[in-house]
């Protein structure tokens, strides 16, 4: 016993030792090394970009930065504002391209021979998720769709995400409405194989269509090349590249791409975006964000190319010669949940690319998962990291590199991304504070931006190294950018300090409108008395004195409560989503009530460890032994009655719901914003349950139709926390 306690005391007393060791080392060389960081430091407020050679295109003029835009009219707040590069007039286009055309035909004019895109090709798939049918078996619950919602009059068949036209000749031909339809199908159904692998069969009851989805992950031959960041990609040669006759080329005011908007306040609108709306978003992004070079760069793709911040991204990439390695959210990392363990790397380590684009989603869940590894680490471990954050975050507001740290602490941070990432570009939704601190800290600088699929992913953007938060940076040189008055909230462009209104956009990169819908295109896209058209965004900002813009509402994310204030759907989520229990988090609002309420999809692991630490574990132990005993090794069922147990239990409910309400005071919320009771969701929130879009925005329809017997169950009951 005496022996046990000598141990405890001993390895108390080594701790801070330890920690004070090290710090004095770090100093030492911190001020070893200061003169030569004074001497050679361009300037104090951007940060040092990593891993990259010395460019003069990269320094910013101190004097610039402090005022990034200014109005049109001079002292004229109302007045659109302008990125002070382009008071004088926006930048247009890209030299030499008019169209897209011209952005691949220069591509491969400049660099014929370089590596251009990559896959990785399947080389070992686990079935066990995949769901085999038979032809009668795939032919009776087709039936039962094509009963349940008459009105479908095509059955489309997809395979690995590629349209298959000849089934879909097939059945076009043959699935006509009503009566016939059963047979048509059935009919179409006997010339498939006898058995189909199918992932999963979706009702699209709106287009009128089933569609059936082949499993992706049973194409094990592949005619792709390793994602690899050598010269194994496939390129195009510039000779012999078929060119259309001059009558046939597009024109800049032609329509390029049709994109739908994510659905998440609504249904979705097809935004018709042009030549010229691309190839000045393109231009506006180049401009301000560093140089690309074609010969070092690797980019990796993995969000959906009906993503507009991933299609302009990759776009630019196209245009400056950087290569474009392909992934998906689930093979990204080496935890991902389609990457076998201990069996291969995730793509961002086989790849190691420089750049990425990223939604704040994505690295909420890495700055948890760190700091969920960290504390978990023991007490050295902690307050190892924690002398380093703090030391790093100094350093770097002071406009200085922390080599030492870097490299002995923040590199297996940095490798969860392959290591090698020169800056993330971020947008999609706003990114909290921590999470924007902790990416400039631990893996690499961040562009945040503004902008909408309306504008082509244009609005705002970061200068690379800027690590002030809560901002989004200066009107894109592409556009200009108006505040206008809102009333009802509160909100005019002539409020002092700063003013504020709803955001409007104009410029080159803006839309021409919604495909087939002029009633939304009149009411979102408007022409003033001077001729200037401009696009409605609904969000609500705030231009700093610098110049630089803050979203700081959104009009469909304000519900005024029944006494009277207005709470932010959006704002609430972002703080209460710091909460180390909450995966994603929904926060509602009754109008005819005086407090909201939140939907959790909790992460499992804390729910585990909150359960332990309640002693409930017994609970769990109880469903895994009810479960069959050729699903006891089944990783899936486990989770699934794991989460059914422990997201009904009151005292997890209850527990859940003190954490969020902590971290609600801590991040400043008012009273009357802080959620008083909480659902805890028993799936996961992934895009194929129609609760988030792909790029994990929340669909607010979907969930408060599903969480519509919740709603009105916690609000009839009176108690709250």
């Amino acid at each position: 016993m005496l022996c046990i306690f000598t141990l405890k005391c001993l390895s108390k007393l080594f701790v801070p030792i330890g920690i004070e060791v090290i710090k004095i080392v770090v100093y030492a060389y911190e001020y070893l090394t200061w003169p030569l960081y004074y001497l050679f430091s361009k300037t104090l407020r951007y940060m040092p970009l990593p891993n990259s050679p010395v460019d003069s295109d990269w320094t910013y003029n101190e004097e610039e930065s402090r005022t990034l835009a200014l109005p049109v009219r001079e002292g004229d707040p109302g007045s659109p504002w302008r990125a002070v590069e382009a008071l004088d007039g926006l930048t247009s286009s890209l030299p030499g391209c008019k169209d897209l055309v011209d952005v691949w035909l220069r591509t491969v004019k400049l660099w014929p021979d370089l590596p251009a895109f990559g896959t990785r090709a399947v080389l070992r798939t686990d079935y066990r998720a995949v769901v085999v049918f038979t032809s009668d078996e795939l032919l009776s619950k087709v039936i039962k769709i094509v009963q349940r919602c008459p009105s479908i009059q095509r059955i489309i068949y997809f395979t690995n995400g590629v349209f298959n036209r000849e089934l879909y000749t097939e059945v076009d031909n043959l699935a006509v409405p009503s009566g016939s339809a059963t047979a048509s199908v059935a009919e179409a159904l006997t010339k498939c194989p006898s058995n189909l692998h199918l992932h999963d069969i979706i009702e699209v009851e709106r287009l009128g269509a089933a569609v059936i989805m082949k499993d992706r992950e049973k194409q094990t031959t592949s005619t792709s090349t390793p994602i690899t960041g050598n010269n194994n990609h496939s390129s195009n040669g510039y000779e012999g590249l078929w060119m259309p006759p001059a009558s046939e080329r597009a024109s800049p005011l032609d329509l390029a791409v049709i994109m739908y908007t994510s659905g998440s306040t609504g249904q979705p609108k097809g935004v018709e975006m042009t030549h010229e709306n691309l190839v000045s978003a393109i231009a506006g992004h180049l401009q301000r964000l560093p140089k690309l070079r074609s010969n070092y760069d690797i980019y990796i793709g993995y969000l959906p190319l009906a993503h507009v911040l991933e299609l302009t991204c990759e776009l630019s990439c196209v245009i400056m010669g950087v290569r474009i390695g392909y992934s998906n959210p689930q093979t990204l990392t080496d935890t991902s949940s389609r990457i076998k363990r201990d069996y291969c790397l995730g793509d961002v380590s086989l790849l190691r690319p420089t750049l990425f684009a990223s939604v704040p989603t994505v690295l909420e869940r890495i700055s948890k998962a760190v700091w969920e590894k960290v504390n978990a680490g023991g007490e050295f471990l902690q307050a190892l990291f924690k002398f380093a954050y703090a030391y790093k975050c100094r350093r770097i507001h002071g406009g200085f590199p922390s080599f030492l740290v870097d490299r002995l602490i923040f590199r297996k941070v940095r490798s969860l991304m392959g290591g090698r990432i020169r800056y993330i570009v971020c947008g999609g939704a706003p990114l909290s504070e921590d999470s924007q601190l902790f990416t400039n800290i631990c893996i690499a600088p961040i562009v945040q931006g503004y902008g909408l699929t309306e504008s082509c992913s244009t609005g705002a953007l970061m200068e690379c190294g800027d690590l002030r938060c809560n901002h989004s940076g200066a009107p894109a040189p592409t556009l200009q950018i108006r505040l206008r008055a809102w009333p009802e909230g509160g909100y005019s462009p002539y409020d002092t300090p700063s003013p504020r209104g709803e955001i409007l956009l104009s410029g080159k990169p803006v839309s021409r409108g919604y495909y087939k819908q002029p009633e939304l295109t009149a009411r979102d896209f408007i022409t003033d008395q001077d001729g200037t058209r401009w696009f409605c965004t609904g969000d609500i900002g705030l231009m700093h004195t610098d110049g630089s813009l803050s979203i700081i509402d959104r009009k469909k994310d304000l519900v005024k409560l029944q006494a009277g204030e207005y709470v932010s759907l959006s704002k609430v989520e972002m703080a209460l989503s710091q909460s180390a229990y909450v995966e994603q988090i929904c926060v509602y609002v009754d109008p005819m009530q005086n407090y909201p309420i939140c939907f959790v999809s909790p992460k499992l692991k804390s729910l585990i460890d909150l359960a332990e630490s309640l002693n409930l574990v017994h609970l769990l132990h109880e469903a895994r032994s009810k479960l069959p005993i050729e699903s006891m090794k089944d990783s899936i069922a486990i989770e699934h009655v794991e989460r059914a147990v422990l997201c009904k239990h009151p005292q997890i409910i209850q527990a859940v719901l003190k954490d969020l309400q902590r971290v609600a005071r801590e991040k400043r919320l008012s009273t009357f914003e802080i959620p008083q009771k909480v659902a805890l969701d028993t799936i996961a929130w992934t895009p194929d349950t129609g609760l988030v879009t792909d790029a994990l925005k929340l669909k607010r329809f979907n969930l408060q139709t599903r969480f519509q017997h919740e709603i009105e169950e916690l609000y009839q009951k009176d108690t709250r926390a």
